[in-house]
């Protein structure tokens, strides 16, 4: 509230304490209502929010660790929300039709053969669509590659900007090792919205 214009209380004011904290959120303890999400991506994707299991500066995703994709998954709620069912919510909000969402660990992590591979990031790049980069204890937005060294293009949030990394490798430090993707197709800007729900059981990746 203040920033930007923001005349009500907002994402920050109702779900943050302090980096890590585990405590109940400020509107849950201050004995206020929480704001109406809208303009916040976070805020769909339970991002900080002690009511969908999340400490502050965390987002929770959820993934199947045998490399295959684990399609718009909704089988924690309402104990947590998946960062990847939270990004299509918030497309869906903004009026887009979202074919398919879903978070994948990458080919050959941990021995797997059905992974995510450098050629399918390329081809979704090809295709005019970022993909959220996984990696320990963090996620960015991949938006380019080099196949002379396969290197991959990041935004990430610690600043304001552009990056590159290894495909398969680490980010910034040995220990933010990429191990998945998630991936959000969707259409034009419509009226309606369709979701697909499914029940899997997952194990949660990050």
């Amino acid at each position: 509230m203040g920033y930007d214009g923001l005349a009500e209380r907002g994402h920050v004011d109702d779900y943050w304490v302090a980096y890590g904290s585990t405590a109940q959120d400020p509107y849950m303890t201050g004995g206020w209502t929480q704001h109406e999400h809208a303009d916040c991506t976070a805020d769909f994707m339970g991002t900080n929010q002690y009511a969908w299991g999340a400490t502050d500066g965390a987002t929770i995703f959820f993934g199947y660790t045998d490399g295959s994709p684990l399609y718009d998954y909704t089988g924690g709620e309402p104990d947590y929300r998946d960062g990847c069912h939270g990004m299509r919510l918030f497309a869906e909000s903004r009026g887009y039709v979202v074919n398919q969402n879903f978070t994948q660990y990458i080919l050959g992590y941990e021995g797997n053969v059905q992974g995510f591979s450098y050629e399918d990031f390329q081809g979704e790049i090809d295709a005019g669509r970022p993909v959220m980069i996984q990696v320990m204890g963090h996620s960015m937005m991949g938006f380019g590659y080099d196949t002379g060294t396969n290197k991959i293009y990041i935004h990430d949030t610690w600043d304001h900007s552009d990056h590159e990394m290894t495909w398969g490798g680490w980010y910034y430090d040995p220990s933010l090792i990429h191990y998945a993707v998630t991936v959000i197709r969707h259409v034009g800007h419509v009226v309606t919205a369709i979701i697909d729900e499914i029940s899997p059981n997952p194990q949660q990746v990050g």
